[in-house]
């Protein structure tokens, strides 16, 4: 069977989230076990702390692969302090799709990613599946500082493809570490991501998120406001409260995926524009309020939040 003729096997004859969920697997702790002369079989292993991790992956799957349950494993180790470690082991039966698997994903060289297949299958709930599997969140004094998926056993050529993927898809700019793994550092594209794989997330990895509370401001407050130069502004203090009072809406946008997600790309621009002016204005307690409340669910600065406001009230204009 050819590649081409395998990715169409696939997308017409198995459902995409089964498939979404086993390329995010792929992606991650999942492969194919090969042995000389016998057919491939789909396997992942996790260690015993995310055993309900592991249970959930097989539940979600073993509709769509021959998949026995979890199987308990400990193995000696004199590196660790109990001298073992304990995982659980999953090794489907063999079938059609491990087959198919197995020539999309492995060459001579080893296992290497097919864009071809992956492009119809990177939904949000692949991202979700990779990033429990193989990505991490650092924190600092509960604020996000950077994303890592750990892509070290990939070419860099492939996840300098994987980078190009996730910006056409998504919109999210990874970059590329010293130790050859996907980094997200912009905070705001944090929470955006962690937004777009939120409701995919199992209740065993909710360590993978994050939230912030946002304070409520008791006195007004004079502050620096860094506004990009495409706005023409001539009076200051008018203008930028004109324009805040659009934050009841923008918090509304804000607080909904699917009217943020759509906004968010929109004003990416606004936000990557390198000229700004800066301007000195009091902001209310009401307006210092809702700006808190929407930074805390966006990880967007303020001078950013009162930019909407801005292209919000231009745009109601036309």
């Amino acid at each position: 069977m050819l590649r081409n003729e395998a990715i169409n096997v696939l997308l017409n004859n198995y459902p995409i989230r089964e498939l979404s969920m086993i390329m995010g697997k792929m992606l991650g702790d999942g492969g194919v076990c090969i042995q000389k002369k016998r057919r491939g079989r789909f396997r992942f292993i996790h260690c015993a702390a995310d055993k309900e991790w592991c249970y959930y992956c097989y539940s979600q799957l073993n509709n769509i692969l021959p998949l026995p349950e979890p199987r308990y494993i400990k193995t000696p180790d004199t590196r660790l302090k109990l001298g073992y470690s304990e995982s659980y082991y999953v090794q489907s039966l063999t079938s059609e799709l491990n087959d198919i698997l197995q020539l999309l994903w492995y060459t001579k060289k080893g296992k290497e990613i097919p864009f071809e297949l992956l492009e119809h299958t990177l939904t949000p709930e692949c991202l979700a599946w990779w990033y429990q599997d193989d990505g991490h969140l650092k924190k600092s004094k509960n604020k996000p500082q950077k994303i890592i998926l750990s892509t070290d056993s990939f070419s860099k050529n492939e996840n300098y493809q994987l980078i190009q993927l996730l910006r056409n898809k998504y919109s999210l700019n990874f970059s590329i570490d010293g130790q050859n793994r996907l980094i997200l550092y912009d905070q705001p594209q944090i929470f955006y991501f962690l937004r777009l794989i939120q409701e995919h997330i199992h209740p065993s990895m909710i360590r993978k998120l994050f939230s912030v509370v946002s304070k409520e401001i008791n006195k007004s407050k004079r502050t620096t406001i860094s506004l990009t130069s495409i706005l023409s502004i001539e009076k200051p203090t008018k203008e930028i409260n004109q324009a805040l009072e659009h934050l009841p809406v923008i918090n509304q946008i804000a607080r909904k995926n699917e009217t943020y997600f759509p906004y968010y790309q929109n004003c990416l621009s606004l936000a990557q524009n390198t000229l700004r002016k800066s301007y000195q204005v009091t902001l209310s307690k009401e307006q210092l309020t809702l700006l808190n409340s929407i930074q805390a669910i966006t990880g967007l600065k303020i001078s950013i939040i009162v930019e909407w406001c801005f292209l919000f009230s231009l745009n109601s204009r036309k």
